[in-house]
């Protein structure tokens, strides 16, 4: 499933990540290379505290410094990949230090292809978040809450013929949160183990026809009951032209009943469109599903709709700009005290220069905003700043 990435004080990380992943791209030669990298960028935010907007005036602001360490270890070889990588951001506040911490992201990975037909994979995610705005899940408020997110995910993927794919994974995830007495209710954290298996033929050139069952168990922390998901979707890719493709998806979501709570089904379905010339990209897409709430408990309805576009500036490979814009709205499928309706949105744009390929520097601009929908249940955050990220890539003898 699709989802979007923030910029937040934390901005480094992002540039950071691009530019590692440059050094990657320069040493594909096999054996072992090794990419140190640092970042250093100054954010204003104008709502450190992440309180709504009505509860704060403008000494809720401070400008933020972060440091930001990273290093990334990859092997390749003719059949194999293996990718391990840490990168941490140092939060500085110049007024509320009281909220100075670390913001941490490691990751290991490893890709094997057994032949021509076989491929299989496996990687693991850990991230540590001093605010839960910075997290990618549904069903969870914005709070100055600290969150740990963990992610296991095993890929294999079969070509039962040049035409014919056929793929399955196996997904699990634990999500959980400092938790203050007063947002028991809102903030419970859980686990989630979901396998998903997918066939694709393509049918020509320009079409692609398929279909996809995913199952998934989830459990929040002191919710009494386990919710399992089913989710069944046919899907059809469109080569519209030697630019835009085209994906869409439909099928049924359904949740069995459980002693406390009756099933529940819907139609389920995505759309998305994507362009591409030269290094210009742009993509839009809009899906419907149900999914597991790690903020309150139980079961919600997800509704997204996302943007990305990306382009160099003024015809120079040196200067470009990205913009990515996602409106989420997440709705309990069944209502229950501290089962909250939530409207989330997020902007961000930025506008980089490359003079090197191991120094990038890069202006930014991020919105993030979300309600309630109750009195007093509107948090708004504007967050500026500029990121300095250098890096390059060693090779490892």
């Amino acid at each position: 499933m699709t989802r979007s990435m923030t910029k937040a004080a934390t901005a480094a990380v992002v540039l950071l990540t691009a530019s590692v992943a440059l050094g990657q791209e320069q040493a594909t030669r096999p054996g072992w290379t090794f990419v140190p990298a640092f970042g250093y960028s100054t954010t204003f935010d104008d709502n450190v505290t992440l309180f709504g907007n009505a509860d704060f005036d403008t000494s809720n602001n401070d400008v933020i410094n972060v440091y930001t360490p990273q290093a990334d270890l990859t092997f390749l070889s003719r059949q194999t990949r293996v990718n391990a990588g840490y990168s941490g951001s140092l939060l500085d506040y110049r007024t509320f230090s009281i909220f100075n911490r670390w913001d941490q992201h490691a990751q290991v990975g490893l890709r094997r292809m057994e032949s021509q037909r076989l491929n299989w994979g496996l990687l693991g995610t850990l991230s540590l978040t001093p605010s839960t705005d910075a997290l990618n899940f549904d069903g969870i408020p914005f709070s100055h809450t600290g969150a740990r997110a963990v992610n296991v995910r095993g890929t294999v993927e079969y070509l039962v013929s040049p035409r014919d794919t056929l793929s399955t994974s196996l997904h699990r995830q634990q999500v959980t949160f400092d938790r203050p007495d007063e947002l028991l209710p809102y903030l419970r954290g859980g686990e989630a183990l979901e396998s998903n298996t997918s066939y694709r033929r393509r049918v020509n050139a320009r079409i692609g026809a398929g279909a996809s069952y995913s199952l998934r168990h989830a459990s929040a922390v002191d919710a009494p009951e386990h919710l399992t998901f089913h989710a069944s979707r046919g899907a059809i890719d469109f080569q519209l032209s030697p630019f835009w493709t085209i994906n869409a998806g439909g099928g049924v979501d359904y949740i069995p009943a459980t002693l406390i709570t009756p099933a529940q089904s819907a139609p389920g379905w995505s759309a998305s469109a994507d362009w591409s010339s030269r290094s210009r990209r742009f993509h839009v897409g809009y899906q419907r599903m149900f999914l597991p709430s790690f903020g309150y408990g139980g079961a919600l309805e997800n509704r997204e709709l996302n943007a990305s576009y990306h382009s160099p500036l003024f015809r120079n490979r040196r200067l470009y700009t990205e913009h990515t814009f996602s409106l989420r709205d997440n709705d309990p499928l069944i209502e229950a005290p501290g089962r909250l309706r939530l409207r989330t949105l997020r902007f961000n744009s930025s506008v980089g220069w490359a003079p090197q390929p191991w120094l990038r520097v890069e202006g930014f601009y991020s919105r993030a905003q979300q309600t309630t929908f109750l009195a007093g249940g509107d948090i708004g955050r504007n967050r500026f700043g500029f990121v300095i990220v250098t890096s390059r890539p060693v090779r490892v003898q």
